[in-house]
């Protein structure tokens, strides 16, 4: 998947004056010079449902859905039998490249993007340890 972060922070990098200041402007969607960022929030909202990972109940609640292996480990992008250690890496490096903190500059849409898939990621290293015992 790449380095996402990364690359929004090199396109909004291109939007800073030659004099230093920032951009005062609106980034453009539709304007072909923001194509690579218009990719990456696709990539973002890439099965982002606003009510993923939760489920209504007959009460009207909200609870978390049951999460299961395949699942989890398609999350932190390891096999079904990676190790702790694995499981581990595979988590630290996932939420490095989706943390909140590093697009907090960035706007709110992808901020909240950037939360959602850091919640997804939680999720399944929770299981994860749960599941694996550690």
């Amino acid at each position: 998947m790449g380095q996402i972060f990364n690359r929004i922070k090199d396109i909004s990098k291109s939007y800073i004056n030659d004099d230093g200041s920032n951009f005062s402007g609106d980034v453009n969607l539709n304007d072909p010079s923001d194509t690579e960022l218009k990719r990456v929030i696709e990539e973002l909202n890439k099965g982002a449902d606003p009510n993923a990972g939760k489920q209504k109940t007959g009460s009207g609640k909200r609870e978390e859905m049951k999460m299961d292996l395949i699942s989890a480990c398609r999350i932190l992008q390891v096999n079904s039998n990676a190790s702790i250690d694995q499981i581990k890496t595979a988590y630290k490096n996932r939420i490095k490249e989706y943390h909140p903190d590093k697009v907090a500059n960035l706007g709110n849409d992808i901020k909240v993007l950037a939360e959602k898939k850091t919640q997804e990621i939680n999720r399944a290293y929770e299981f994860l340890k749960k599941e694996k015992i550690f």
